[in-house]
């Protein structure tokens, strides 16, 4: 059965697209999957990003009606642990990585910390 476009026509082996250009339906589906894992880390950096944000915010407000450092405050929250699914693909593993060491760096996590954070 001969592979074909998302207009029907028949697709070229050899070019792996159709006499008007257009690839097949298979490429065009892993495409829109694509863009849809892409939309979905994107969307998750956001949420992410707007509570630290949100959590930065409360702690310098803190910080600035009672004239302290982020040190002397007594319950100075952790910032959100990144999570990682299984089965991740190398995009979200990458942004993982990124979130990980940036949480690292907010929690002031040391290394007996960091390992016992781990679990």
């Amino acid at each position: 059965m001969a592979l074909k476009c998302a207009y029907g026509h028949d697709v070229n082996s050899e070019t792996n697209t159709c006499s008007d250009g257009h690839p097949p339906k298979e490429d065009i589906a892993v495409a829109n999957n694509m863009e849809k894992l892409i939309a979905d880390a994107i969307q998750s950096a956001l949420v992410t990003f707007t509570h630290n944000v949100a959590t930065q915010a409360t702690q310098q407000q803190q910080q600035q009606q009672h004239n302290i450092s982020a040190e002397d405050l007594p319950n100075t929250r952790k910032p959100v642990r990144p999570k990682l699914e299984l089965n991740c693909n190398e995009g979200q593993w990458s942004f993982f990585e990124f979130e990980w060491k940036r949480y690292k760096r907010q929690a002031r996590l040391r290394d007996a910390d960091i390992r016992d954070d781990m679990f």
